[in-house]
């Protein structure tokens, strides 16, 4: 527009006889000439104007959706986040929960009650290694107390038992009595072994399960075993 405007004042300025040849109606014409470009411009420019102002509001119609989209997905990416990085958490927190609540059920069954007043009216010992009692568990009440086992931790027995296919039968008996807070004179007793005889078992059973143990006691690797499989 300005370039339009100082080529037509240095036009009306050119001297008459710049050009010998020319004539008024020929200065008239290219005035009127100059006078459609600088038209000309000025509908250009309104025009471009116009087209830069529609795709600004345009842009401006559309920015403000996308922004809230993209802070909706933003959010939703960090709510997923969270939910995955507490989930562990919170399933250790039913795991706790529900143990406790099973093994508070299982100390006010007969089975264990049974077990635990049986261990306190034996504690003295024949000889120094060997205890005996004189009612240890019979074959029954030991099916008993895993079928106890099994009603309150989903089929433990025989979801373990399945996971550890080399332990023999009174192998995983042992583990199952190791569940509960008696020292190694008192599971012989319930077993009817030596104190040399439940030792050798314990060896048998730790070595057996060494690679799942991780140095944890067998006591300490039972009840996490109880607490775990009420999760999965």
């Amino acid at each position: 527009m300005l370039t339009t405007l100082f080529i037509l004042l240095l036009t009306l300025a050119k001297p008459a006889d710049a050009n010998p040849n020319g004539t008024a109606f020929d200065n008239k014409a290219r005035y009127e000439c100059i006078i459609d470009n600088v038209s000309d411009n000025e509908s250009a420019s309104v025009k471009y104007s116009s087209m830069y102002q529609e795709i600004q509001n345009s842009t401006e119609k559309y920015v403000k959706p996308i922004l809230i989209i993209i802070a909706v997905i933003v959010v939703l990416i960090m709510v997923r986040l969270r939910t995955k990085r507490d989930k562990p958490s919170n399933k250790e927190e039913l795991a706790n929960k529900l143990f406790l609540e099973r093994w508070h059920s299982l100390q006010e069954t007969e089975i264990f009650n049974s077990i635990i007043e049986r261990c306190k009216y034996n504690k003295h010992l024949i000889g120094e290694t060997i205890m005996y009692f004189q009612n240890p568990l019979t074959a029954s009440e030991i099916s008993i107390f895993k079928a106890t086992i099994d009603s309150l931790f989903n089929d433990f027995t025989h979801k373990f038992s399945t996971q550890h296919p080399n332990l023999s039968d009174v192998e995983l008996d042992y583990c199952y009595i190791s569940i509960l807070p008696l020292t190694e004179i008192q599971k012989a007793g319930l077993l009817s072994l030596s104190y040399q005889g439940i030792v050798s078992r314990r060896k048998r059973v730790t070595n057996k399960l060494k690679k799942s143990l991780f140095s944890q006691k067998l006591t300490d690797f039972m009840k996490k075993s109880l607490k775990n499989g009420l999760v999965q």
